[in-house]
């Protein structure tokens, strides 16, 4: 607590002498840095300093070394002459095995401090972008990582950022206490009484000679390797003492609070609300790494499968701060209510509807098409999924009518109906380089895939049943997310045209039912050939996959499943085992994530940064299928916000067109 204490006076000391500085130098000039490297609660005096330039390849450039001061601080002059938002700035402590980071973006002014949070922030945020003290690879990754390092630590106090403890995520997850929990684990090799402690800490992570960062790097690479043994290392080295109340033991850490129990892994997450979101359906991106999501309902109704209040679209920067109004969103083109239908092309954002509407806006939210939508004289259906081909066309499922829209070249006012033969409540939406389309279909059990200009010849290959998500890696291979195993209970739907709302009513209604069979669910592999090497599909070693709903294919060709009913992300080996960890082959799961922010999920994306932003689409499923709802419970019904897990996978080029294109 003393430690706590200390830190506490050190960063007030620190703001109110820094302040006026950082201020007059932003006043005169952008170009000096002056700052504080502090660890275990107290200035780190003769540590050796770098302010480097990250690069586009495996290399950084070191524009100036120092010392610090017998308080620990520097002063780096001349040090960043002019903005460039093409490239990112970043500063390195290092003393005996202590090294620190604090990744500042392309530009600054003002004081900042290097320390333990810092550099937990710094790292998980540029997982994929690290390799040691070098900070490397394409602008834009490197824009989008520095943007979050704010989410989880503010640079200028060394102290927490204000996401990460906001009403969202302070109280409702694990995520502030295992960052704590990190950070007193490098602060380890600030102590001398624990450098014991300190090598055991490093060597546990990375070859001997390594630092802490080398050793934080390894665990935002791979975070659920060692995590039981941290814990341990942890507790044993940060003791609580006995007291007379045992209940009430607190550690003499630095950072609080810190974890009680050991993790099941240690990734970082943070949950981002507002602007209009409540239960997402799928999850886009544009190519400056904004987040596009159409909602179910609308935030503060007691919407459900039974009564509802349609939702409309959100927009979340790549930090998730929101950037659609609150509550409404982005309205208009008479949208009311959007499933899985969102998909963004180069300049516009597509959406299908619940109430029959397509709706086209450009990047600033504003509609570009009719005050009434899109609805080809009125003869579309209820939609679902919306793909944009490699050549622009646009294809939307109506999964009312069991017919597809198509818009050549994108274009809002050539759109038309197609009928395709086979097409069961369709769904998920692919167009892959061949310009074939690959549909899944909700109330069956296959795949429709047919070319762009022969829907006559469309061919059926079967999976699972309810089949939802879909997603083309860079080779061209499908993976197929079927809410159902083969052999679960099929639900009873009535025949003829049933809205998309009563088919959700009735497929969760029969989950519950069959509660007893549970977990079901599989995710299918299907070669471009339209082959299968395991039609059986894959459930993960221990059955980890639980009604699958969203799939995406990350850089490296390997893929996240959204699971519905497990209420986490899966990260399962793609067809390409050498992108896989060693002794992993296609279709085994290398780890799931959750967080205690995460509801029942429909979709899984992944940025420019290698973030996996998921999406909580129902939170109370009792309360969704209700008639007559608690009322305590009867605005839960929907899932409350997006949550992104940092840094995970391996980055891609956005927004998604075709096929998956690593970044």
């Amino acid at each position: 607590m003393k430690n706590l204490l200390k830190l506490s006076l050190s960063i007030s000391i620190l703001v109110s002498a820094t302040t006026s500085i950082g201020n007059v130098a932003a006043a005169q000039s952008n170009s000096t840095i002056t700052g504080t490297v502090m660890a275990a609660g107290h200035a780190l005096p003769d540590s050796a300093v770098t302010l480097w330039q990250a690069g586009e390849s495996d290399t950084a450039t070191a524009i100036q070394s120092l010392q610090t001061d017998a308080q620990g601080r520097f002063t780096f002059e001349d040090a960043i002459r002019s903005a460039d938002t093409h490239t990112s700035y970043y500063i390195t402590a290092h003393k005996a095995q202590l090294a620190l980071l604090s990744v500042l973006g392309d530009s600054w002014s003002g004081p900042v401090v290097v320390n333990e949070l810092t550099t937990v922030a710094s790292v998980f945020t540029h997982a994929q972008f690290i390799n040691g003290t070098t900070l490397s690879g394409p602008a834009h990754g490197l824009q989008i990582a520095a943007g979050n390092v704010h989410n989880f630590a503010n640079l200028q106090t060394g102290s927490w950022g204000d996401v990460i403890v906001d009403a969202n995520n302070s109280t409702q997850s694990t995520t502030l206490a295992r960052t704590n929990t990190l950070a007193n684990l490098v602060s380890l090799c600030a102590m001398p009484a624990k450098a014991a402690a300190c090598t055991q800490f490093v060597n546990m992570l990375a070859p001997e000679g390594a630092t802490t960062l080398d050793a934080v790097v390894s665990i935002a690479k791979q975070p659920w390797q060692h995590s039981s043994d941290l814990f341990k290392l942890f507790a044993d080295s940060y003791p609580a003492p006995v007291t007379a109340n045992p209940e009430q033991r607190r550690a003499d850490v630095t950072y609080l609070p810190y974890l009680s129990y050991a993790p099941e892994d240690f990734a970082l997450s943070l949950r981002f609300t507002g602007g209009g979101t409540y239960a997402p359906g799928r999850i886009t991106f544009d190519a400056d790494g904004n987040m596009w999501s159409g909602q179910n309902w609308m935030p503060g109704s007691q919407s459900g499968a039974i009564n509802g209040i349609g939702g409309n679209l959100v927009k979340m920067a790549p930090d998730g701060k929101a950037l659609s109004p609150d509550i409404l969103g982005f309205t208009g083109m008479g949208i009311d209510g959007v499933g899985w239908g969102t998909a963004v092309s180069n300049d516009r954002v597509w959406l299908s509807s619940f109430n029959s509407r397509i709706g086209v806006f450009d990047f600033s939210g504003q509609p570009v098409g009719p005050e009434g939508g899109i609805t080809l004289d009125n003869q579309i259906g209820q939609g679902q999924g919306v793909a944009v081909a490699p050549n622009g066309d646009v294809w939307i499922a109506d999964s009312t009518k069991d017919q597809m829209q198509y818009f050549p070249k994108g274009d809002p006012d050539a759109g038309r109906i197609v009928k395709v033969k086979g097409l069961h409540a369709p769904f998920g939406v692919a167009v892959d380089k061949q310009l074939r389309v690959w549909v899944t279909n909700s109330r069956g059990d296959n795949v429709t895939v047919f070319p762009t200009a022969q829907p006559e010849q469309a061919k059926q290959i079967f999976v699972g049943l309810g089949v939802r998500g879909i997603a083309l890696d860079s080779k061209g291979n499908a993976w197929v997310a079927s809410n159902m195993s083969k052999d679960f209970p099929r639900p009873e739907f009535p025949k003829g045209e049933v809205s998309i709302m009563k088919s959700f009513y009735i497929a969760y209604s029969n989950l519950l039912k069959n509660a007893d069979k549970m977990p079901t669910g599989l995710v299918s592999l299907i070669k471009p050939d339209g082959t299968q090497e395991n039609p059986e599909g894959y459930v993960g070693q221990n059955h980890e996959i639980n009604v699958p709903w969203g799939v995406t294919v990350d850089g490296s060709d390997n893929v996240w499943v959204a699971n519905f009913q497990g209420e986490n992300v899966s990260y399962m080996c793609g067809a390409d085992v050498s992108q896989c960890p060693p002794g992993k082959k296609t279709g085994d799961i290398i780890h799931s994530f959750s967080s205690s922010v995460s509801t029942m999920l429909t979709d899984a994306g992944i940025d420019s940064a290698g973030n996996v932003w998921t999406a909580n689409n129902w939170d109370v499923g009792e309360t969704v299928v209700s008639d007559n709802p608690t009322r305590k419970l009867s605005t839960n019904g929907g899932g409350n916000g997006i949550v992104v897990f940092y840094g995970l996978a391996k980055p891609v080029t956005t927004p998604l067109i075709g096929q998956v294109r690593p970044l």
